[in-house]
Protein backbone atom coordinates (compact mmCIF):
# COMPACT_ATOMS: atom_id res chain seq x y z
CA UNK A 1 0.00 0.00 0.00
CA UNK A 2 3.10 2.42 0.63
CA UNK A 3 3.93 2.00 -3.22
CA UNK A 4 0.49 3.06 -4.46
CA UNK A 5 0.47 6.00 -1.74
CA UNK A 6 3.98 7.03 -3.77
CA UNK A 7 2.41 6.56 -6.69
CA UNK A 8 -0.27 9.17 -6.19
CA UNK A 9 1.54 11.39 -4.13
CA UNK A 10 3.83 11.55 -7.08
CA UNK A 11 0.79 11.88 -9.91
CA UNK A 12 0.13 14.70 -7.52
CA UNK A 13 3.40 16.50 -7.83
CA UNK A 14 3.13 15.88 -11.71
CA UNK A 15 5.72 13.49 -12.09
CA UNK A 16 3.60 10.68 -14.03
CA UNK A 17 7.13 8.64 -14.29
CA UNK A 18 8.09 7.91 -11.28
CA UNK A 19 4.15 7.79 -10.35
CA UNK A 20 4.06 4.80 -12.69
CA UNK A 21 7.26 3.28 -11.20
CA UNK A 22 5.46 3.11 -7.87
CA UNK A 23 2.38 1.54 -9.21
CA UNK A 24 4.20 -1.46 -11.54
CA UNK A 25 5.86 -1.78 -7.82
CA UNK A 26 2.61 -2.07 -5.92
CA UNK A 27 0.49 -4.22 -8.73
CA UNK A 28 3.83 -6.68 -8.16
CA UNK A 29 3.34 -7.00 -4.34
CA UNK A 30 1.87 -9.20 -2.12
CA UNK A 31 -1.48 -7.22 -0.72
CA UNK A 32 -1.97 -6.33 -4.64
CA UNK A 33 -2.21 -10.33 -5.23
CA UNK A 34 -4.64 -10.70 -2.53
CA UNK A 35 -6.60 -7.61 -3.31
CA UNK A 36 -7.94 -7.49 -6.59
CA UNK A 37 -9.61 -4.26 -6.56
CA UNK A 38 -6.61 -3.08 -5.68
CA UNK A 39 -4.91 -3.77 -8.14
CA UNK A 40 -7.49 -2.71 -10.61
CA UNK A 41 -7.35 0.59 -8.85
CA UNK A 42 -2.84 0.41 -9.81
CA UNK A 43 -3.79 -0.23 -13.57
CA UNK A 44 -6.26 2.98 -13.82
CA UNK A 45 -4.24 5.25 -12.25
CA UNK A 46 -1.47 3.83 -14.24
CA UNK A 47 -3.38 4.48 -17.10
CA UNK A 48 -4.23 7.89 -16.25
CA UNK A 49 -0.71 8.47 -16.01
CA UNK A 50 0.63 7.87 -19.17
CA UNK A 51 -2.52 9.38 -20.97
CA UNK A 52 -0.87 12.36 -19.57
CA UNK A 53 2.18 11.27 -21.04
CA UNK A 54 0.52 10.80 -24.74
CA UNK A 55 1.97 7.17 -24.17
CA UNK A 56 -1.68 6.03 -25.72
CA UNK A 57 -1.20 2.92 -26.68
CA UNK A 58 0.61 1.82 -22.92
CA UNK A 59 -2.65 3.76 -21.61
CA UNK A 60 -5.08 1.78 -23.21
CA UNK A 61 -3.51 -1.46 -22.44
CA UNK A 62 -3.89 0.10 -18.55
CA UNK A 63 -7.34 0.74 -18.83
CA UNK A 64 -8.28 -2.49 -20.61
CA UNK A 65 -6.63 -4.38 -17.33
CA UNK A 66 -8.58 -2.39 -15.29
CA UNK A 67 -11.67 -3.34 -16.90
CA UNK A 68 -10.90 -6.64 -16.91
CA UNK A 69 -10.58 -6.78 -13.11
CA UNK A 70 -13.60 -4.67 -13.00
CA UNK A 71 -15.14 -7.22 -14.89
CA UNK A 72 -14.02 -9.95 -12.36
CA UNK A 73 -15.45 -8.43 -9.63
CA UNK A 74 -18.78 -7.40 -10.70
CA UNK A 75 -17.87 -3.53 -10.16
CA UNK A 76 -20.26 -1.80 -12.49
CA UNK A 77 -18.76 1.37 -11.61
CA UNK A 78 -15.50 0.72 -12.45
CA UNK A 79 -16.49 -1.34 -15.47
CA UNK A 80 -18.69 1.94 -16.81
CA UNK A 81 -15.52 4.09 -15.96
CA UNK A 82 -12.79 1.96 -17.43
CA UNK A 83 -15.04 1.70 -20.95
CA UNK A 84 -15.43 5.75 -20.71
CA UNK A 85 -11.58 6.00 -19.93
CA UNK A 86 -11.22 4.14 -22.85
CA UNK A 87 -13.75 5.65 -25.20
CA UNK A 88 -12.32 9.16 -24.51
CA UNK A 89 -8.68 8.23 -24.86
CA UNK A 90 -9.67 6.36 -28.29
CA UNK A 91 -11.07 9.99 -29.33
CA UNK A 92 -8.09 11.79 -28.62
CA UNK A 93 -6.16 9.67 -31.23
CA UNK A 94 -8.71 10.01 -34.00
CA UNK A 95 -10.73 6.53 -33.35
CA UNK A 96 -14.26 8.25 -33.20
CA UNK A 97 -16.23 5.06 -34.36
CA UNK A 98 -14.51 3.15 -31.95
CA UNK A 99 -14.55 5.65 -28.87
CA UNK A 100 -18.55 6.34 -29.88
CA UNK A 101 -19.16 2.46 -29.45
CA UNK A 102 -17.08 1.89 -26.22
CA UNK A 103 -18.79 4.88 -24.69
CA UNK A 104 -22.31 3.79 -25.95
CA UNK A 105 -21.34 0.61 -23.84
CA UNK A 106 -20.84 2.35 -21.03
CA UNK A 107 -24.15 4.25 -21.21
CA UNK A 108 -26.06 0.85 -22.00
CA UNK A 109 -24.21 -0.48 -18.79
CA UNK A 110 -25.04 2.25 -16.31
CA UNK A 111 -28.51 2.72 -17.94
CA UNK A 112 -29.14 -1.16 -16.51
CA UNK A 113 -27.34 -0.12 -13.45
CA UNK A 114 -30.22 2.96 -12.99
CA UNK A 115 -26.49 5.15 -12.14
CA UNK A 116 -27.63 8.47 -12.89
CA UNK A 117 -24.65 10.20 -12.04
CA UNK A 118 -22.41 8.26 -14.53
CA UNK A 119 -25.37 8.10 -17.19
CA UNK A 120 -25.38 11.44 -17.09
CA UNK A 121 -21.21 11.62 -17.69
CA UNK A 122 -21.48 9.10 -20.26
CA UNK A 123 -24.14 11.34 -22.20
CA UNK A 124 -21.99 14.29 -21.48
CA UNK A 125 -18.53 12.68 -23.44
CA UNK A 126 -20.98 11.70 -25.97
CA UNK A 127 -21.39 15.43 -26.22
CA UNK A 128 -18.09 15.86 -26.04
CA UNK A 129 -17.21 13.26 -28.43
CA UNK A 130 -19.72 14.42 -31.33
CA UNK A 131 -18.75 18.37 -31.07
CA UNK A 132 -15.19 16.81 -31.92
CA UNK A 133 -16.69 15.33 -35.02
CA UNK A 134 -18.85 18.35 -35.40
CA UNK A 135 -22.13 16.74 -35.12
CA UNK A 136 -23.33 19.60 -33.36
CA UNK A 137 -27.00 18.79 -33.65
CA UNK A 138 -26.17 15.14 -32.25
CA UNK A 139 -24.01 16.72 -29.34
CA UNK A 140 -26.92 19.36 -28.82
CA UNK A 141 -29.53 15.84 -27.87
CA UNK A 142 -26.71 14.32 -25.72
CA UNK A 143 -26.31 17.58 -23.85
CA UNK A 144 -30.27 18.07 -23.79
CA UNK A 145 -30.19 14.14 -21.77
CA UNK A 146 -27.57 15.06 -19.59
CA UNK A 147 -29.56 18.09 -18.77
CA UNK A 148 -32.81 15.99 -17.85
CA UNK A 149 -31.13 13.88 -15.61
CA UNK A 150 -28.85 16.64 -13.79
CA UNK A 151 -31.78 18.58 -13.25
CA UNK A 152 -33.61 15.66 -11.48
CA UNK A 153 -31.06 14.99 -9.55
CA UNK A 154 -30.40 18.62 -8.67
CA UNK A 155 -26.50 18.19 -9.48
CA UNK A 156 -25.89 21.96 -10.39
CA UNK A 157 -22.45 21.78 -11.52
CA UNK A 158 -23.36 19.48 -14.33
CA UNK A 159 -26.61 21.38 -15.07
CA UNK A 160 -24.27 24.30 -15.35
CA UNK A 161 -21.79 22.18 -17.35
CA UNK A 162 -24.73 20.84 -19.49
CA UNK A 163 -25.81 24.44 -20.50
CA UNK A 164 -22.49 25.20 -21.33
CA UNK A 165 -22.24 21.78 -23.93
CA UNK A 166 -25.32 23.33 -25.12
CA UNK A 167 -24.42 26.95 -25.86
CA UNK A 168 -21.26 25.62 -27.04
CA UNK A 169 -22.73 23.74 -29.43
CA UNK A 170 -25.26 26.29 -31.21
Amino acid sequence: QGNYLAGLINYYKTQHYISNKYYAQAIQSKYAQQDINFKGNCYNNMGINYEILNMYPEAIKSYEQSLRIAEKLGDSTSIGQSKINIGLLNSKINRFDLAYSTILEALHYFKRQQDSANLSLCYQNLTVLCSFQNDYEKAIEFAQKSLQISLKTNNTFQIANDYYNISNNY
